[in-house]
């Protein structure tokens, strides 16, 4: 089911609060992401697919928020968002515009920029890391309060 959370983080004057930019990455796909970057060892796309959505990772599994608002230079506001409304990653398109290597490096700039826009917000109400169990939890209750009870409901009973 499409789960458009977006809608609920636009400011009454129409700009998008940034928590639109805040998106959750598996924290062993970064630390290996990161490992190989130093070590000057090639990066397998694979691997970066595990950035691709947050809930395909075992429940216990830590997810880490990152500022993806630093990888949006690369991709003007009028191309299609890089993050869907399923919360999924479109890693193929980053990898086809920057390259494998760039995409690594974008992804750990983000989890940079995300630990120091610190001025932006005081840390009782930034984003958490949390496991994928957690995550999912909280995106479906995001989801039932966007109103989609209705359509979850219609689809368990055909």
């Amino acid at each position: 089911q499409p789960c458009d959370q977006t809608q609920s983080m636009v400011t009454g004057e129409g700009k998008v609060a940034s928590e639109e930019s805040i998106f959750y990455v598996s924290q062993k796909a970064l630390l290996a992401v990161k490992l190989k970057l130093q070590s000057g060892k090639d990066i397998e796309v694979e691997l970066l697919q595990a950035f691709a959505y947050p809930g395909d990772h075992p429940d216990d599994d830590m997810l880490i928020p990152v500022d993806m608002s630093v990888v949006d230079e690369h991709f003007p506001p009028e191309e299609e968002e890089l993050i869907d409304i399923n919360s999924k990653l479109d890693v193929d398109r980053m990898v086809a515009k920057l390259g494998i290597k760039a995409t690594a490096e974008a992804v750990v700039r983000a989890q940079q920029a995300f630990v120091e826009n610190r001025q932006e917000e005081p840390d009782a109400e930034r984003p958490k890391p949390m496991s994928v169990k957690e995550w999912t939890e909280i995106w479906a209750d995001m989801c039932m309060e966007e109103g989609m009870e209705e359509e979850i409901l219609d689809d368990d009973s055909e």
